[in-house]
């Protein structure tokens, strides 16, 4: 879990299509390894977020099936901007799988998209 020690969330818009305003720690341990003097946020990291945020809105606990697509477009640096948008949206199949298509932005520019699928744990 890296919500409160990676991140916190600093707003959420309930309305429409969910949207978070995150903060990230640019002082956790993860970046003296990704990577020292030149920290960026690691992939695997975005995809944890996603799922956490996803458990926020459903307030279940979730598991990744899929993950369809994943692009990481724009290294995001916590020491030059440790603030993210979130852009979550999600519908509930009939056989309760969750399918998400979601973007996180800095500065207005998408560093991040996924289209992927959970699944309740």
């Amino acid at each position: 879990m890296l919500k409160k020690d990676f991140y916190i969330i600093l707003d959420a818009d309930s309305s429409g299509p969910k949207q978070f305003i995150l903060q990230l720690n640019e002082k956790h341990s993860i970046y003296e390894g990704h990577f020292p003097g030149q920290p960026v946020v690691p992939g695997a990291c975005f995809l944890q977020i996603l799922k956490e945020l996803i458990e926020v809105i459903i307030e279940k606990k979730i598991q990744l099936l899929k993950a369809d697509e994943l692009k990481f477009l724009i290294p995001v640096n916590p020491l030059t901007n440790n603030r993210l948008q979130a852009n979550v949206n999600y519908s509930i199949d009939d056989r309760q799988q969750i399918n998400v298509i979601a973007n996180f932005k800095q500065n207005e520019n998408i560093c991040f998209k996924c289209r992927a699928t959970f699944i309740n744990q």
